[in-house]
C-alpha cells in the first residue's frame, strides 16, 4: 500500500493506492441468498421425553460426583498419609450443623487442648480417604455437612464423648477404635469404664482361654467315649 501526496494551491490531498492482490468480497443477491434459505431443509430437534431429560440429569450429577479433579485426588492423599503418619485411634464421625465461625473456632481450639482435632474437609474427599480401608463403611454416612473428630489415644473416648455432648452444632454418628467401627450408644457406655486398656487386656484374655477350654472340652469327651466303648465291648 502506498501513499502519494498531492499538492494544489492552499489545499493538500493524500491518495491512497490499494494494492491489485486484495480481492474485494462480492457477496451473493440478497434474494439468492433468501430464496436458498427458503429451501433450505429443515432438521427437527430431537424430543426428549421427562424421563429422558431427568435421567440424563441424575447421569450426569452422578458422574460429577464420582469424578475427582486432581487438586482433590492430591487432598485426598495428603488427609490419608497425614491421618497415617499421626497414627490416630480415635475417629469421630459427626454431623456438622449451622454455626457461627467464631463459635466454631473457639470450640476447636478447646477440643485441641484435650488432644482432639477438629476437620471438616468436604464428604467427597473424606469418601476418598476412607475407599479402600477397614472404615469404608462410614462413607454412607457422610451425607449433608459432615465432621471428623480425630484422637490419638483410645482413652481421650471419655473427653471426647464428654465435650460432643456440649456441642449443640455437632452430633457424633459413629466412633472408630482402632478400626472397629462401634455405634454412639456403645461408645458412650465404654466411656464410663475407667480404662480401655484394661478393658482390651480382659478381652484379649478371654479370647486366648477359648481356644484352651476347646480343647480340653474335646478332650474330655474323647476320653469319655472311650470309656464308655470300651465297656461296652466288655459286655
Amino acid at each position: 500500500m502506498m501513499l502519494s501526496t498531492r499538492i494544489l494551491p492552499n489545499t493538500i490531498t493524500q491518495l491512497r493506492n490499494v494494492s491489485s492482490k486484495y480481492i474485494r468480497p462480492h457477496p451473493r443477491h440478497y434474494k439468492r441468498r433468501l430464496f436458498e434459505a427458503a429451501l433450505a431443509p429443515v432438521v427437527q430437534a430431537e424430543k426428549l421425553s421427562c424421563e429422558q431429560i431427568i435421567e440424563a440429569a441424575a447421569m450426569k450429577k452422578k458422574m460429577a460426583k464420582e469424578e475427582y479433579m486432581p487438586i482433590e485426588l492430591a487432598l485426598a492423599d495428603k488427609v490419608k498419609s497425614w491421618i497415617i503418619k499421626e497414627d490416630f485411634k480415635l475417629i469421630a464421625v459427626c454431623q456438622l450443623l449451622p454455626v457461627t465461625g467464631r463459635q466454631k473456632l473457639l470450640a476447636c481450639n478447646q477440643l485441641r487442648l484435650k488432644n482432639l482435632e477438629v476437620k471438616t474437609y468436604g464428604n467427597k474427599i473424606m469418601k476418598k480417604v476412607f475407599e479402600g480401608t477397614a472404615v469404608e463403611t462410614l462413607n454412607v454416612m457422610l451425607q449433608g455437612n459432615n465432621a471428623v473428630v480425630y484422637g490419638k489415644d483410645i482413652n481421650s473416648l471419655k473427653s471426647m464423648m464428654t465435650e460432643l455432648n456440649k456441642l449443640s452444632w455437632l452430633t457424633p454418628l459413629a466412633v472408630v477404635i482402632d478400626d472397629t467401627i462401634i455405634a454412639v450408644k456403645e461408645a458412650e457406655a465404654l466411656a464410663k469404664l475407667p480404662s480401655l486398656d484394661g478393658v482390651r487386656a480382659e478381652i484379649v484374655q478371654i479370647l486366648s482361654k477359648i481356644p484352651m477350654d476347646t480343647v480340653s472340652h474335646i478332650e474330655h469327651h474323647v476320653t469319655t467315649l472311650g470309656n464308655t466303648l470300651e465297656e461296652v465291648s466288655k459286655k
